[in-house]
């Protein structure tokens, strides 16, 4: 029984033993992992702040971003209204527009004259039509300071005709006509109603218009005209 008692305590001090050393060691891994655990926090709160910050930037950059974008709006109305064309404006590329459809109607080598493009002459192959010395591209050039390329095309392009990098104009004449410009009225900011005189030899005419205008580089030109 002796034997059997010390035999009973020495496995009881091993097992104790062994359960002591288990938990030094799940007391050290639990410490262990309490670091880690704070280590992570610590992390997570850096990044907290990081993003916090990036955030902010974020906000100060939109915010910034969209002071000047409606700065630049601002800049571009006021850029447009600074050149909106006043009456006389309109009134006077009203006017220069009639003085050439009026020196159209009598004859297209008077376009070229009110132009200053004045040049020699010759036949050219296109029956009906007279060829100038005249670059079509200066003469091109010199009409687009009154109308828009469009205008051009509707009332002018079948008149004036290029050859050989050379202008031709229909040969004809007739009496010429005059138009003279008593007042203008705005529609909006791109269409005006005007009321003039329309002239030829000792006659006269009220004659009503309405007229699209466009903006060339500052300058008003007229962009289509049609009688009322």
């Amino acid at each position: 029984m002796l034997i059997l008692a010390v035999i009973v305590i020495i496995v009881m001090g091993i097992f104790m033993y062994k359960m002591y050393n288990e938990k030094i060691v799940a007391t050290e891994k639990s410490a262990e992992l309490q670091t880690q655990v704070n280590e992570l926090i610590g992390t997570v709160s850096s990044l907290q702040g990081k993003i916090n910050s990036i955030s902010e930037t974020i906000s100060t950059n939109t915010s910034t971003y969209n002071t000047v974008v409606t700065n630049e709006n601002k800049s571009d109305t006021e850029t447009k209204s600074k050149t909106t064309f006043t009456d006389a404006q309109v009134k006077e590329t009203v006017q220069d527009y009639l003085n050439i459809i009026g020196s159209k109607e009598g004859s297209p080598s008077a376009v070229l004259d009110y132009l200053k493009l004045k040049g020699k002459e010759s036949t050219a192959r296109k029956e009906g039509y007279l060829k100038t010395d005249i670059k079509y591209s200066k003469f091109k050039k010199a009409i687009l300071e009154y109308i828009t390329e469009r205008c051009f095309k509707e009332e002018f392009s079948e008149v004036f005709i290029e050859e050989d990098g050379y202008v031709c104009y229909f040969n004809s004449g007739a009496t010429g006509v005059g138009y003279e410009v008593n007042s203008i009225t705005m529609v909006n900011d791109k269409t005006y109603n005007a009321k003039a005189v329309w002239i030829q030899e000792e006659s006269k005419e009220d004659v009503n218009f309405e007229f699209g205008i466009e903006n060339s580089n500052g300058k008003c030109i007229i962009d289509y005209c049609n009688q009322k």
